[in-house]
């Protein structure tokens, strides 16, 4: 193997190895490097093994004697057990029906749930638009989630029943992850709004029969934080109207830019408050899989600023990737900064 070069700044906080026996690993090496890909990973080819860098994570895959390694290491506890979370999903995924055996080594301790699980209380349950659901939750310990650098959080959205199970057969835990809408420190709540993708979704089916007065089981906050620049172009659909509606609230009152919203209709319009400096415009999709988002978006980075511009987008995954190679591409060209993120899958 070509020995690995790690930059100084990687972080080693919290470092996490895995070595997966799997079916054909060299094929599920490259299957976890596209996978990542499309998840705004930067990826590089060192030798034979890859290096990976994500927001607050930088790592290595490879693999050797037959199985697929895994070095990685973040700057905290929270964001190393998640990491840890979805490579056992990945990797028990890339196996199928075979068995797959893992060895983990980590300096932390890896409990069953992340280092800053809570139990929150639902207090308020509103209907925002016909598939937008808000959900207020006391938090006496609001102030942690009353920060700019980390949006989301991890809602553990079968609470209920790895609460009911009794034995030993305990269900996996089943996470969806949701931008903090509002943070209000006097009243000690946060707002979560969840767009319900018609009902169908694990996370909408959590919804619907969450009721004031339960408990919710939350991870978090992390991850999320947005560039700082002169000019932004903020893009997505309504699953991203939360986290671009947070994004506005922040941004520094001497920036400007676009922010370009895809609906299906104008019912699923809610209000913002926007900067002085930017625009507004609402995009009305045609059917369920024409994107009126992608061609604005590709438009709007093709006459882009030229001052310092920071370009954010959330929505279906697979727009989101065709966006994120054209993006990587006009960065090269225009040196922008840019977050491109799938929220869901079609």
């Amino acid at each position: 193997m070509v020995a690995r070069v790690t930059p100084t700044n990687f972080p080693r906080a919290f470092r996490l190895k895995a070595r997966a026996k799997l079916p054909e690993p060299e094929r599920c090496l490259l299957h976890l490097v596209e996978h990542l890909k499309e998840r705004e990973g930067d990826i590089r080819a060192q030798g034979d093994a890859f290096a990976v860098t994500l927001p607050d994570i930088y790592g290595w895959m490879w693999c050797e004697d037959g199985l697929l390694q895994v070095d990685v290491g973040s700057r905290d506890a929270e964001t190393a057990y998640f990491v840890r979370t979805w490579l056992d999903g990945v990797f028990r995924h890339l196996a199928g029906t075979e068995t797959v055996e893992i060895e983990w080594k980590e300096n932390w301790s890896a409990g069953r749930l992340p280092p800053s699980f809570s139990i929150l209380k639902v207090e308020r349950l509103d209907m925002l638009t016909s598939q937008m659901v808000r959900i207020t939750l006391k938090c006496p310990d609001v102030t942690r989630f009353d920060r700019t650098d980390a949006l989301h959080v991890q809602a553990l959205v079968n609470f209920a029943e790895v609460t009911a199970a009794t034995g030993e057969e305990r269900p996996p835990l089943a996470w969806r992850r949701y931008t903090v809408r509002a943070v209000n420190v006097a009243r000690q709540t946060i707002d979560i709004d969840v767009f319900l993708h018609g009902g169908g979704g694990l996370g909408a089916r959590w919804v619907s029969q969450l009721r004031v007065g339960d408990l919710v089981g939350v991870a978090g906050p992390s991850g999320g934080s947005i560039g700082l620049a002169d000019h932004y172009l903020i893009a997505g659909d309504e699953t991203a109207l939360p986290a671009i509606a947070r994004i506005l609230d922040f941004l520094p009152r001497q920036c400007g830019g676009d922010v370009l919203i895809e609906i299906a209709n104008d019912a699923e319009r809610l209000p913002l408050e926007l900067p002085d400096g930017f625009k507004l415009t609402w995009l009305a999709r045609q059917d369920d899989t024409a994107s009126a988002l992608e061609g604005a978006v590709i438009s709007a980075l093709a006459h882009k600023a030229a001052e310092k511009t920071f370009v954010w987008v959330s929505c279906e995954a697979s727009i989101a990737s065709r966006l994120r190679k054209h993006a990587r591409a006009a960065a090269e060209r225009d040196h922008f900064d840019h977050l491109i993120a799938g929220y869901w899958k079609r």
